[in-house]
This record gives structure tokens, sequence and C-alpha cells, in this order.
């Protein structure tokens, strides 16, 4: 991005010979100044209309709200992922998910693409191709609770390849939290939970969600 000049007044003054200074001719060259500052403003602003990063932290500065609140609403609205109830840094990753979830061929490189971008690129993914046009991709890490998983649902839905039956799986609790069976060598961690105990249902594993993309 090219530098914001903010001080067109300051610099166009500074042009003007000395024995013109405190002149109607300086008067004029401010005036002049603040359009030339205004359409400064409103060229750069376009620059930044679709930007999802914040440019700066400082509250004080006009470029505050760049990658903020309403700014990031909007931009859901142009790529089509509403924010429910996620904070800005949340709302990054479901945005840049979206826009690769919008882009998608639902070749496996795609997807991992979209729920790396989701994940903030802490994921561990799996894809397991099945007959007749059916995948299932399974979510091992981070686990997701309930909001995550169905915008992680959403999501497959709109990256999937058009005719395929897509089937999200994902795990709400950390490995060794999980329901398996000898010992989770299923899960190839050594740990997890089996069947809960006749006097104490909590000592069960987690069972995994799973749900067609529509």
């Amino acid at each position: 991005m090219a530098s914001w000049i903010s001080d067109w007044n300051t610099r166009l003054r500074g042009r003007i010979a000395t024995q013109y200074r405190g002149t109607n001719v300086e008067e004029i060259a401010g005036a002049y100044a603040a359009q030339i500052q205004e359409l400064e403003n409103a060229g750069q602003a376009l620059k930044l209309v679709l930007r999802i990063d914040p440019v700066t932290d400082d509250t004080a500065s006009h470029l505050y709200w760049v990658g903020r609140a309403a700014q990031l609403d909007r931009i859901g609205i142009i790529v089509g992922r509403e924010r429910g109830g996620a904070s800005d840094a949340i709302y990054r990753l479901y945005l840049r998910a979206q826009i690769k979830a919008n882009k998608s061929s639902g070749s496996p490189p795609n997807l991992f693409a979209v729920f790396q971008a989701m994940l903030d690129g802490d994921a561990e993914i799996e894809y397991v191709p099945g007959l007749n046009a059916t995948m299932v991709l399974r979510i091992i890490a981070p686990p997701l609770d309930g909001e995550e998983a169905a915008v992680a649902l959403s999501l497959l839905s709109d990256a999937k390849a058009a005719g395929v039956r897509a089937i999200l799986e994902w795990w709400p609790a950390p490995a060794g939290d999980m329901f398996s069976l000898d010992d989770a060598s299923s899960i190839g961690s050594g740990d997890g939970l089996g069947c809960s105990d006749a006097t104490n249902i909590a000592l069960g594993g987690c069972l995994a969600g799973a749900q067609q993309a529509e």
C-alpha cells in the first residue's frame, strides 16, 4: 500500500515563498490543500475497504477501524459468511476460510486449505475417499465445539465438488478424552477412553461428531 499522506496542508504551505507567507496566498494554498487531502483520504480508503487485517492499533488513527467490526461484517456479506457471535479475531479466520471455500474445486488440497484457514493453520485433518462420489473429511485436532462444527459443516458444503456426498467428522475433545477400543489403537496415540462404567457414566470417552454436508 502506498504511504498515506496526511499532511497536505503543511506540505503545501511549506512551499510558499517567504514573502507571501501570512498573506492571502497562504490562505488560498490552505483551501486547495484541504481539497487535496479529502481526495487523498478517499483514494486510500478505497484500497482498504476490503482489507481483513487491521493496519494499526492506534485508536486515535483514522485507519483504526480497517479490518475491524463493521468493515469485517461488510466483507462477510460479500463473501457469504455471517459473523454469528464470533470475535473479530475468529471472524477473520472464518472469512479467509470462506473465500477459499468459494474458490474451491473440492480437491483434497483445496479442502485442506479451507480448514487450515479456519483453524489458523493448526489443524490435523484427514481426507478419506469413498465409493460412488463419497468422501469423509475428518478434523482430529483441534477439538471443535458445537458452533465451530456448524461453521466447518457449512464451509464443507461450499467447498466440496458438486454431486459429491461429503461427511464431516470432528472430535469434540483431545485424543486422550475420546472414546476408543483396544487402548485407543484406532487413533494411534495409546490414549483415549473406552465405555463408561456402570456406576459412573462420566468415565467413558467422548464420541466423535459426524454430519453430512448438504
